[in-house]
């Protein structure tokens, strides 16, 4: 699961470069994985062979379409080797004059609200995701790893916020959520600080209770699996 990432098609320029490893981090806080030439390709390694294995290793791609990008034969190429593999494509679109064209002229792009704010932009990358039925599996999968492997409360809280926001789990998803509480202290000694009349962590939900309520159940098509869906609407706005 760990292997699993987001590949980041940029230009390589300054403003590109920048850009891209503010969203890069911005994803990590979230506690997903993107791919980066300018950090994941060695010194000495044949970096053509290293994007493409990085290419076939990613479930989705996202364009951090700025100024210039259309007019990159290597943004070009990234781009329809993903459409050949029929991954998801997202285009940013940075600049103005950015829009998407040939294979994904049809495609709207997510126009960032705030381009200094790039929490806001992977927030709406990871509904995107969420929002796909290529990538939300995968995506609720890397969330729950990261819960398992929870360090602190802060951390616990914060990934089951980010889960409440998907739009279900399967049952096994959940039994792993479950679980986690069970072996994981961090995850099952977290609250969610929802009663502000009281600073007593007794008189909150714990974590896992909270996420609980915040997806109602239902039976999916297959009668031996449960899926939790959540009562909020997504949007990549």
């Amino acid at each position: 699961m760990e292997g699993l990432k987001l590949f980041l098609s940029y230009v390589e320029d300054d403003e590109g470069e920048r850009i891209t490893d503010q969203l890069h981090n911005a994803l990590s806080e979230l506690h997903i994985g993107s791919v980066m030439a300018k950090h994941n390709i060695n010194p000495g390694a044949d970096w053509v062979e290293t994007i493409r294995k990085h290419l076939c290793d990613s479930i989705a791609l996202v364009c951090v379409a700025t100024s210039g990008y259309s007019k990159s034969v290597w943004a070009q190429q990234e781009i329809g080797y993903a459409l050949g593999r029929k991954l998801p494509v997202l285009w940013i679109r940075y600049a103005k004059d950015e829009v998407p064209l040939g294979f994904l002229a049809h495609q709207q792009a997510l126009e960032p609200k705030d381009v200094a704010k790039p929490a806001g932009i992977a927030d709406a990358v990871l509904q995107w995701l969420a929002s796909n039925g290529q990538t939300s599996d995968f995506i609720a999968d890397m969330l729950i790893f990261a819960l398992e492997q929870s360090e602190s409360y802060d951390d616990a809280r914060a990934l089951v916020k980010t889960l409440a926001t998907l739009k279900g789990l399967t049952g096994s998803q959940w039994k792993r959520v479950e679980a986690a509480a069970s072996f994981n202290r961090q995850v099952g000694n977290a609250v969610i600080w929802t009663n502000r009349h009281s600073v007593n962590p007794e008189d909150q939900p714990s974590a896992v209770e909270w996420l609980k309520t915040e997806l109602s159940a239902s039976l999916s098509e297959d009668s031996s699996d449960i899926f939790l869906k959540s009562k909020s609407v997504l949007s990549a706005t």
